[in-house]
């Protein structure tokens, strides 16, 4: 079994090519030093029947336990100042987390 890790947030008017293109920096730059990479992420946007600026960062793990670890090797101070110049592209308080489990 696995799990798929979503990372939501809805993009400003206007900013959600911005908002992609710092979040692929993020899988690039941060992300990969904790185990994010192409292989096992992707990113989504809004299209038919959801938000225009609906974003999902998707990460496919193994497990509840790997994602912790995930979680846990994620660099502190760069995510921290990743973090500070993504708040200028999605809308407050529409970030969450949603982790689904894949049954095959």
């Amino acid at each position: 079994m696995s799990i798929i890790a979503r990372w939501c947030y809805t993009a400003r008017f206007g900013l959600k090519p911005e908002s992609i293109n710092h979040l692929k920096v993020w899988v690039r730059d941060i992300g990969s030093k904790a185990g994010a990479g192409w292989d096992n992420t992707r990113i989504i946007t809004g299209s038919v029947g959801v938000l225009e600026g609906h974003v999902e960062m998707e990460l496919t793990l193994n497990s509840l336990t790997s994602l912790d670890e995930f979680f846990s090797k994620i660099p502190g101070s760069a995510h921290v100042e990743w973090g500070k110049e993504m708040g200028n592209y999605i809308v407050d308080g529409s970030t969450r987390w949603e982790v689904l489990r894949v049954k095959s």
